[in-house]
């Protein structure tokens, strides 16, 4: 097996060796290649990428990896620096006196989920948090088909936060993003329940363990050493060109997780400095978390595991 180096299309390097690589190869680059070369994968570094031909290794000028799937880094800096005022549609009615905004993921055309919720566990004669208005839960939808239920649902509850970005589930780290924003900019001083539609809360048990406001922490069930997936057609695709290391930062399970205030802040403080990947959890708890020094502290009672029923 040969390696070459292509500096430009149809240029061949000279110093094509049959025993490895030109010393001028960057260390970074090299390191790459290994992690690539035995996980089958194509990689992009820089202006080179790898690609295979017959039996040859080369590495090739401005190339892009065809199965390559990008995130939507225009729509990522677009919500970062527009106003955050003008990325929802409504505006939740949140009491002065609540600690916590429970906000709750779940997709706009999604009503019999949202309203089964509003019956059972967030039902104010059901939570005594909620009936006193120290827990406020909001429903995040991003924007798509407005059938009449919808339509219904969004004029007449006071529980909805629509952003402006499409419904779909790559979409999901930017519609978090926006709600960050919007909760931010309005109530900076809560704390942030987020969690999927599908996970049922015990509101009344989320006040004792708030901690201190004042903390950058995170309480969560956390992975760590989690692999990068890196199949194009998965809906958790990380790119390598966007984060080509091999572990993932120690993150927050996703369907549940509790940031303080000075967590929150310090998140949209350094997110202008990562380049988005559409695995909002790793994202969000993991890569800017990680640059914010924000802390993620395991705590026994928050959610771990599905239960079948």
């Amino acid at each position: 097996m040969r390696v070459c180096i292509l500096l430009t299309e149809g240029t061949r390097n000279s110093q094509c060796r049959s025993t490895g690589f030109s010393a001028r190869i960057e260390k970074e680059l090299f390191r790459q290649y290994l992690l690539a070369f035995f996980r089958r994968l194509p990689v992009v570094s820089g202006i080179f990428g790898l690609i295979s031909k017959s039996n040859e290794l080369v590495f090739k000028g401005n190339l892009v990896e065809r199965e390559e799937r990008l995130p939507n880094q225009t729509l990522y800096y677009n919500l970062l620096y527009r106003d955050a005022n003008t990325l929802n549609f409504t505006n939740p009615s949140i009491h002065e006196d609540a600690k916590v905004i429970v906000l709750v993921c779940s997709a706009l055309s999604n009503t019999s989920i949202r309203d089964t919720i509003r019956r059972t566990w967030a039902n104010p004669q059901l939570s005594k948090a909620v009936h006193s208005k120290t827990i406020a839960v909001v429903f995040l939808v991003g924007t798509g088909k407005i059938t009449d239920a919808v339509w219904k649902e969004l004029r007449t509850s006071m529980d909805v936060l629509q952003v402006d970005v499409q419904e779909s589930y790559a979409n999901l780290v930017y519609k978090i993003l926006a709600a960050y924003r919007w909760i931010q900019e309005n109530h900076p001083e809560k704390f942030v329940l987020k969690m999927d539609s599908d996970i049922v809360a015990l509101l009344d048990k989320v006040e004792p363990i708030l901690g201190n406001p004042y903390n950058k922490t995170l309480q969560c069930y956390s992975h760590t050493k989690a692999k990068p997936d890196r199949e194009a057609s998965s809906p958790w695709y990380v790119p390598l060109s966007v984060y080509p290391e091999y572990y993932l930062p120690e993150y927050c399970s996703g369907p549940l997780y509790l940031m303080s205030p000075a967590a929150l802040s310090a998140i949209l403080q350094v997110a202008p400095q990562g380049e988005v990947f559409e695995v909002e959890d790793a994202f969000f708890t993991g890569l800017l978390a990680s640059k914010a020094g924000v802390r993620i502290k395991k705590s026994r009672g928050i959610w771990h595991r599905e239960v079948s029923l």
